[in-house]
């Protein structure tokens, strides 16, 4: 399991304690958000996977927002055999139109000053979240034909518009109401 920018692991527990108790053995990874790239995290966690798969039958992941898009990285890598399902919770597949907003400069100089440069120099993950076309998100690609991947959305979403958690080559996808 695994968070999204700007957040920790420790954001997970609940839904991890909850998975416990349904049967499943459950692992927060953590990662600093908000430094270095998404496809750094996916390296990562790439390696972290290869490393504890081995100890169990089958893995899945259940990962939370941008912690999607560092998962879509992973999937580039070399993964274990094992590896089995993925669950996105209000993943920013098609990029974030609040991420937009927080690192792209807008007509308002004192909105660029005050907000947009210092999400820009603080956060490299953040501008790779951006919802243009040719944003790191949308150059991404599909979801690998090998790896079944579910996608739950919010049905009022603050941060995605409707179409943003969409993952071409999904196996599923589902709104939630909230």
């Amino acid at each position: 399991m695994t968070h999204g920018i700007a957040s920790t692991r420790f954001l997970m527990a609940p839904l991890a304690s909850r998975l416990r108790r349904a049967g499943f053995a459950t692992r927060l990874y953590g990662y600093p958000s908000v430094w270095w790239s998404n496809r750094d995290h996916g390296k990562k966690l790439a390696a972290r996977l290869r490393r504890i798969a081995p100890k169990y039958d089958r893995v899945h992941l259940v990962v939370h927002s941008m912690g999607s898009i560092v998962t879509r990285c992973a999937l580039q890598e070399e993964l274990p055999e094992n590896l089995g399902r993925v669950v996105m919770i209000a993943p920013p597949n098609r990029g974030s139109h609040a991420a937009t907003r927080l690192a792209c400069d807008s007509k308002s100089r004192l909105w660029n000053n005050l907000i947009v440069k210092p999400h820009r120099n603080l956060s490299p993950t953040l501008v790779e979240l951006i919802d243009k076309p040719d944003s790191f998100v949308n150059r991404l690609g599909p979801a690998p034909e090998d790896v079944e991947i579910g996608v739950l959305a919010a049905s009022n979403d603050n941060v995605l518009h409707p179409h943003q958690p969409h993952l071409d080559g999904q196996a599923d996808h589902r709104p939630v109401e909230g």
